[in-house]
Parts: C-alpha cells; structure tokens; sequence
C-alpha cells in the first residue's frame, strides 16, 4: 500500500490479486471488493442497488440499526454500520424488505462477508492473528 498527499486528499493504492485499486479520503472495504468483483467479471452487478436507493429501505435500515442497538452484530464495533441483507437479494428478492433478512455490520465485518458471497478466499489467518495483537494493543 503506499499513501500519497495531494490535492488536498489522502490516497491509498493497493495491489490486490494483480488490480491496481485507488481510494480517495475514507470508504468501506466493501468499495475495494466491488471494484474486484467488476475488475475480475465485467458484467456482475450489484443486484440490491435498486432496493437500497428507494424510500422504503431507508426506513427499513433505520429499524434495523435500531434493532441492532446501533452496533455490529458480529463484532460489536458501533460508528459507522452498514446493514447488510443476510440472504443476498440475488439469491431472495422476495426478502428484500424482510427487517428478519437484515443485519447491522461494521464494514469489516460486511465486507468479509461479501468477499467469501463473492467466492473471494478467506483473509490470510496470520493477518488476522496480527490484526487482533495490534487491535488488543491499541485498547490498552
């Protein structure tokens, strides 16, 4: 990863299985691995764009936020949380809506699930062994 200042903006390039991938300021992991998914398979798709931009999903997200106490469930983390559908709408769209088909994830965590829905491999386990040491150091 290198990190360069300019323009006002702090940018991060990775290489990841041979993708050159750029990001401007602070997004999700999920962003990098949408950009994957398009780089590896022109033609996918995110199939719940058309749901997640509607009025109805927004309040929907709220409930569930708030269902969720407005942290992870996976994790715990609370700050930023995307909710997330737990059956892909592409593989239920009938759920869509469903507040049972929903869950609060911070984006660690979301974009871990959508790497492996994606048929991405898991994380290297000595890195999140490292992960883990560092995030245990921090909180002291």
């Amino acid at each position: 990863m290198t990190s360069v200042l300019g323009g006002g903006h702090f940018r991060h390039s990775w290489n990841i299985d041979g993708f050159d991938l750029h990001r401007l300021g602070d997004c999700s992991c999920l962003g990098i691995i949408l950009k994957i998914c398009h780089a590896k398979s022109p033609g996918w798709k995110r199939k719940s764009k058309h749901i997640t931009s509607s009025r109805r999903w927004k309040s929907l997200r709220l409930l569930a936020l708030r269902r969720d106490k407005f942290q992870c469930v996976k994790c715990g983390a609370v700050g930023r949380l995307e909710v997330d559908h737990i059956k892909p709408v592409r593989d239920a769209p009938e759920l869509a809506f469903d507040l049972s088909n929903l869950q609060s994830l911070c984006a660690r965590c979301h974009g871990a699930k959508t790497r492996l829905e994606v048929g991405l491999p898991p994380p290297n386990p000595d890195r999140l062994a490292w992960r883990e040491a560092v995030n245990q150091l921090m909180s002291k």
